[in-house]
């Protein structure tokens, strides 16, 4: 992560703008979707084309940011980095499934997330969160072991 604030410096006694660099730790994100397939089956047979639409919950279950080294000249920062605390979020979005063969498909989807970050590290400055808002985009290969 990388982001500009400005910060008291120890050495020249005097507020000065700063770059805020650092590396975050190992993440464990926990994420589950429901889907809704708009187009049926037809007479059994499955259709090559398979339009969705879909919505899901997250949450980080492990991981942070680490503490910026920046923190050891610097003092006063105007933008902090969140290194304790909860975030989780929602999403929805649309994809298609496109079946090549009755248990092979190539998928995509697009959609967007909303992410809620709540702070721990008790700053009364605005705060940098490493998950945010975002558009989502993904594509895969899907496999099908079991009939319906």
């Amino acid at each position: 992560y990388s982001f500009q604030t400005t910060a008291y410096n120890y050495s020249t006694q005097a507020e000065e703008p700063v770059t805020v660099s650092g590396k975050s730790k190992f993440h464990l994100i926990y994420n589950y979707n429901v889907g809704y397939h708009i187009l049926n089956r037809d007479g059994g047979s499955e259709q090559k084309l398979q339009p969705y639409v879909f919505l899901g919950i997250n949450a980080v279950l492990l991981g942070r940011a680490d503490q910026p080294e920046v923190y050891n000249q610097y003092m006063d920062l105007k933008r902090n980095v969140t290194t304790e605390g909860l975030s989780f979020g929602a999403r929805g979005g649309i994809g298609a499934v496109y079946n090549i063969t009755d248990r092979i498909g190539v998928k995509t989807d697009l959609g967007y997330n909303f992410q809620y970050n709540f702070e721990a590290d008790g700053y009364n400055t605005e705060m940098y969160n490493m998950f945010t808002n975002h558009i989502l985009i993904s594509a895969g290969v899907r496999f099908r072991f079991l009939e319906d």
